[in-house]
């Protein structure tokens, strides 16, 4: 690889420049992701009247450490109220300083809703554009197949709200993208998260069990599967390829 300073490059800097280049992209989408969400959702952070959602107070409360009341079927998604929890306390300092009269009041908490939704959906639409990449979109169409999911009216909802969608939804975009491009670490995060996300993520497990078999290094070709690689994993020139039948030992 030549080296813009003059020479060339041997093999592991090659290698290091190149890792260097990709994370340096990599952290551009996801920067454009949260411009995209953060803007786009602070309307309705600011003036949603949530009071009468039942998920919305349930979720503020569990951030709170009060799971009195709260449904059985949301108790258990946790992961999103206790980091909205753990933001809030600093941000709650914040507010004791510069807006007294609010530092109080539930608008810390909100904040803290807003932020870790924001980054968590951003993450989900970094993963999009990857996989878009991973079928052979190019760049340009992928950044604007994110912009379009990101400016959508249930995403504005799903980062402005205190709520726990962001998760589920990063565990679809880590599923879908594990399965396509082999990433073990996705799949692994996808199926440790999902449970905590929401009741509904048992009806992407057998999706998860036929799908993901090759990057989990699952049984690719028991007695009576039908094909050994069911899921294209490095190109993105179709959904699935031809079920061909295993052949049989003479």
């Amino acid at each position: 690889m030549p080296n813009p300073r003059g020479g060339v490059l041997t093999p592991v800097a090659s290698v290091l420049a190149s890792s260097q280049l990709r994370w340096r992209q990599l952290l551009l989408v996801y920067v454009l992701a949260v411009g995209v969400l953060a803007g786009s959702a602070y309307t309705m952070y600011v003036h949603y009247d949530f009071s009468h959602s039942l998920d919305t107070r349930s979720y503020l409360s569990m951030a709170r450490g009060e799971f009195r009341g709260v449904s059985i079927t949301r108790r258990y998604r946790v992961p999103v109220p206790a980091v909205a929890g753990a933001v809030a306390w600093p941000v709650e300092q914040v507010y004791a300083r510069i807006w007294p009269q609010r530092a109080a009041t539930e608008w810390p908490l909100r904040l803290a809703f807003y932020l870790v939704n924001t980054l968590v959906l951003a993450g989900a639409g970094l993963l999009i554009f990857r996989s878009c990449l991973l079928f052979g979109a190019s760049p340009a169409a992928a950044a604007l197949a994110l912009v379009a999911v990101l400016t959508s009216r249930w995403a504005v909802y799903t980062a402005g709200l205190p709520l726990v969608d962001s998760l589920y939804l990063l565990v679809f975009a880590l599923a879908f993208y594990g399965a396509h491009s082999g990433s073990a670490a996705a799949l692994v995060a996808c199926i440790l998260l999902g449970p905590h996300a929401k009741e509904s993520f048992i009806f992407l497990v057998p999706w998860l069990l036929w799908f993901a078999r090759p990057a989990l290094s699952w049984p690719g070709s028991w007695p009576g599967w039908p094909c050994r690689e069911p899921w294209p994993m490095a190109s993105g020139t179709g959904l699935m390829r031809k079920w061909a039948p295993r052949p049989r030992k003479a």
